[in-house]
């Protein structure tokens, strides 16, 4: 796979995205989102409400799209899920 695109068109942010899952998925929650600067470097400057991710992919090319969709927030006690589904 090879990713082309201009100066900030969010190349390295899809990178990061993937770290961040792969993190989350082996040592948790919140051992990514402090790793990763909390909800002050992981949210786009000036926006509140969760972090939302939403892959979509196909097993094979025959079948459907399936679409995992996972929302991240932060309340006073740290990061929680806020929403997950596949």
């Amino acid at each position: 796979m090879v990713l082309l695109g201009p100066n900030g068109s969010g190349k390295s942010t899809l990178f990061d995205v993937f770290n961040f899952l792969s993190e989350c998925f082996r040592f948790g929650l919140r051992h990514a989102w402090d790793r990763h600067g909390r909800a002050r470097e992981l949210k786009s400057r000036g926006q509140a409400g969760p972090i939302v991710i939403e892959l979509k992919y196909r097993e094979h090319p025959q079948q459907p799209v399936i679409t995992y969709h996972l929302a991240i927030d932060e309340g006073s006690k740290g990061p929680f899920v806020a929403e997950e589904w596949l």
